[in-house]
């Protein structure tokens, strides 16, 4: 993770615990996350070990709808997701989801905010 944030959340705040689950392919994990509203921006990472060929996350608001998720590339096998510069535009209780697209492993996930 510290590689990760280094690489892409590098004036960001940690603003939650870095969370760890084991996951095979297929299968999502939830977390739920407290966000402030505006002016408010954050940044949400999931990495996984050497075993997780592709990550994908999302971002669903209080109400349930899914705001923004991660840029998924195709051609690419990489264990690192990214949502980057997240504004919600509304305070309350918002779920992260990792889901393990293909591999299986421990996955890390965590919000950066500033």
């Amino acid at each position: 993770m510290n590689e990760a944030k280094a690489a892409n959340a590098v004036e960001l705040t940690a603003t939650s615990m870095l969370e760890k689950v084991e996951l095979k392919r297929g299968k999502t994990q939830s977390y739920e996350v407290q966000l402030p509203g505006p002016p408010y921006c954050h940044s949400y990472l999931a990495v996984g070990d050497d075993k997780v060929k592709e990550i994908e996350i999302d971002i669903e608001s209080p109400t349930g709808a899914v705001e923004t998720k991660s840029e998924k590339d195709d051609d690419a096998e990489d264990n690192l997701a990214i949502i980057a510069n997240h504004c919600p535009t509304i305070a309350g209780l918002y779920k992260l989801n990792a889901k393990l697209v293909k591999g299986k492993g421990e996955i890390a996930v965590q919000v950066f905010s500033k």
